[in-house]
C-alpha cells in the first residue's frame, strides 16, 4: 500500500481534528472513516478508537469524549489536534459556523475515501493502456483522469474555506 503525501497526513489529521470536535459525526461516518487509509498509524489508531467509542456510547459530545481520552494514550494527541487551528479547515476552526464546519468534515472525509479508490482503478487502467491500446480502456481511463481532477478539486476548495464562508 502507498503511504500518504504530506497533504494527506494533513487531511487526515484535521478529519481528526474534525471529529474531535464533532464526534456525534462519528456514528454518521463511522464505515468511511474505517476505509480511510491513514499512513500514521497512531492517528489511525486514533480514529479505531474514536468509531468504536461511538459504536458503544450513545450520546458523545467533545467534553465526554476529551473525558474518555485522558485516561488513553492519546490524550497528548488529542490535545494536540483540538489546538490545530493551523491546520487549514473550515472543521478544525473554533469560531467556525458548525453547519459549514460538519458539511466540511463529512466532504473531506469522502474525498479521503475516494481518492485511492479512483488512484487505484487509474493506475490499472493506464496499465491495461500501455499493454495494448483499445478505445474502452482509453475511455476509461479519461473518465478516471476527470474524476482524480475533481476530487482534487474539492480538496482545494476545503483548503481555500479560511478565505471566507
Amino acid at each position: 500500500d502507498e503511504t500518504l503525501s504530506g497533504l494527506d497526513a494533513e487531511v487526515a489529521k484535521g478529519i481528526v481534528a474534525g471529529l474531535l470536535r464533532f464526534p456525534d459525526l462519528l456514528s454518521r461516518h463511522a464505515e468511511a472513516l474505517h476505509a480511510l487509509r491513514i499512513g500514521d498509524p497512531v492517528i489511525a489508531r486514533l480514529v479505531d478508537a474514536l468509531v468504536d467509542l461511538a459504536l458503544h456510547e450513545q450520546a458523545l459530545d467533545k467534553g465526554r469524549v476529551a473525558t474518555i481520552l485522558a485516561d488513553s494514550e492519546f490524550d497528548a494527541l488529542a490535545r494536540d489536534l483540538l489546538r490545530a487551528d493551523s491546520l487549514p479547515f473550515s472543521f478544525t476552526r473554533k469560531d467556525a459556523q458548525p453547519e459549514r464546519a460538519r458539511a466540511d468534515l463529512g466532504e473531506a472525509i469522502q474525498v479521503m475515501v475516494t481518492r485511492p479508490e479512483v488512484d487505484a482503478a487509474l493506475s490499472a487502467a493506464t496499465a491495461r493502456l500501455t499493454r495494448s491500446f483499445d478505445e474502452t480502456t482509453y475511455a476509461e481511463q479519461q473518465r478516471l483522469l476527470e474524476m482524480r481532477v475533481e476530487i482534487d478539486r474539492r480538496l482545494a476548495n476545503l483548503l481555500q474555506d479560511d478565505e471566507g464562508e
